[in-house]
């Protein structure tokens, strides 16, 4: 085989070989953002502030408040991260892809 061949399947194999921490990132993100609103309603309830608005203020303000949305942003970046590499991949597979089709018509021609 070619180093494109060979480049392309490494691709593949990345792909497949990441697919499961991909879908562990992306639904961490997805219960963290749950998790989110669920610390900002116990805040609320435990807010002394009379207000609903003053109650939402102080929950966001809360240290548990924010560490939530610290995990949050580190699940989105890895999220993110993997989404990515894995959107290179693929492209690196798509060139692959059209460079031996552009490759088999220019055998034809010759021929």
């Amino acid at each position: 085989m070619d180093r494109k061949t060979d480049e392309a399947l490494e691709s593949a194999q990345f792909i497949f070989n990441n697919s499961d921490q991909y879908a562990k990132a992306y639904s961490r993100r997805i219960a963290l953002e749950h998790h989110i609103k669920a610390e900002k309603s116990v805040q609320m309830i435990a807010s002394s502030q009379p207000s609903i608005s003053g109650k939402e203020m102080e929950a966001q303000a809360s240290d548990s408040f924010r560490q939530k949305i610290d995990e949050l942003e580190a699940a989105a970046y890895n999220e993110k991260r993997l989404y990515n590499q894995i959107k290179a991949k693929e492209l690196m597979i798509e060139i692959y892809r059209t460079e031996s089709a552009n490759n088999r018509i220019l055998d034809r021609a010759v021929r």
